[in-house]
């Protein structure tokens, strides 16, 4: 019986010890759990931050990688300015004025092909989701268009050393009204200029009327996006310069016309109606506005060249902290659940042991019958 009751002591002793193994397991897996909910949520905020970063590096990317160029060969630039100023009288010295003047045709004749194949449309992907209605532009789209345009025309012009181009409130206004003019007159192909809704809105701001070089396609479906929109004005500008059989329009879109002037005001419109696309490069010296009719404020080109560069590094450099610390939270949470596991895992097999211990049946009760059958016989 001593025995016995030493055994059942023992057996008591066990289960409270492992009892108290059980309570500081459960412990452990309440802990690894709040560390795993933690870890969960964390790595949950930091996958969706790096999204939103993997998001604006697409768009930082696609502009990026769209940065539009404009190139001129050597040749052209001094053939150009060669031709816009001859050195021969046309009056008293004609043969010689003809003379160079078709030399000088026929070396930008013959750089043509060259200086068309420099340049070529790099379209950004994010451009083909935004809807552009071209006769019914907002002012934004306008305002983009223009930007989009002068940028490529003051390229252009760097390489001649001519006034440059700034989009201006009033010049987007301009260009507004002299597409309504081209739409409202049904202007098709093959009209050249619409005079008169060019001297209309030109005497209404003070302008003088020769403000427009125009670039159209004999096709009045062609644009329906903003990346058909900024297509068809790098096409329109190569089209201008690079035509191969008249230099009228290269003079003015490469600024060799502005002699004296500081700047040229300028905004782009397109115009679209039954058989014809256009361009229309509206510009005008600053020397040649009259009164103060038309709004001079200048518009600041926020997707600039180097503003593009700049989000792209940004957004780059965000992506990549994003993508090491969503890592290191990724691994946090990995590393959580896999204690948490361990934790679930010895507290279930502490409750084994204590499950086995319970089921242990005590000893003294079958000794003490076992004593007191014993003295009955």
């Amino acid at each position: 019986l001593e025995q016995a009751k030493s055994d059942d002591k023992n057996l008591e002793d066990a289960i409270s010890s492992v009892q108290k193994e059980l309570t500081e397991a459960s412990k452990v897996v309440a802990s690894t759990e709040s560390t795993l909910t933690d870890a969960t949520s964390k790595a949950e905020r930091t996958q969706t931050a790096l999204e939103k970063a993997q998001d604006t590096f697409t768009v930082a990317e696609a502009s990026y990688k769209s940065i539009n160029t404009f190139q001129v060969t050597d040749e052209y630039v001094n053939a150009l300015k060669s031709y816009v100023n001859n050195p021969y009288d046309i009056l008293d010295e004609r043969d010689k004025w003809k003379e160079h003047r078709e030399k000088v045709e026929s070396i930008l004749k013959s750089v043509n092909q060259e200086n068309l194949n420099l340049n070529k449309f790099k379209g950004n992907a994010n451009d083909k989701a935004i809807s552009v209605d071209a006769n019914n532009l907002t002012t934004e789209q306008m305002t983009e268009l223009s930007l989009f345009a002068s940028d490529l025309l003051n390229q252009i012009r760097e390489r001649f050393g001519t006034p440059k181009t700034v989009v201006t409130k009033g010049m987007i206004q301009v260009a507004d009204e002299v597409t309504d003019g081209y739409v409202a007159d049904d202007w098709g192909f093959g009209k050249g200029h619409d005079n008169k809704a060019i001297n209309n809105v030109a005497r209404k701001y003070g302008l003088p009327n020769y403000l427009e070089n125009l670039n159209s396609v004999n096709s009045g479906d062609e644009i329906h996006t903003m990346y058909d929109a900024k297509k068809w004005v790098y096409e329109s500008i190569s089209d201008l310069l690079f035509n191969g059989w008249e230099w009228l329009h290269a003079q003015s879109i490469t600024g060799l016309t502005s002699e004296g002037a500081n700047k040229e005001y300028f905004a782009l419109g397109l115009s679209s109606v039954t058989g014809r696309t256009s361009a229309h490069f509206l510009t005008v010296s600053d020397k040649q506005v009259s009164g103060n009719k038309l709004d001079k404020t200048e518009v600041p080109n926020t997707n600039s060249v180097e503003s593009i560069v700049k989000a792209y590094n940004t957004a780059n450099s965000a992506l990549l902290n994003a993508q090491t610390v969503n890592s290191q939270a990724q691994r946090e949470k990995t590393s959580a659940s896999t204690e948490n596991i361990k934790a679930k895992g010895n507290q279930a097999t502490i409750e084994k042991r204590l499950n086995a211990l319970k089921a242990t049946p005590l000893k003294t009760p079958t000794a003490e019958r076992n004593l007191a059958n014993a003295k009955n016989t």
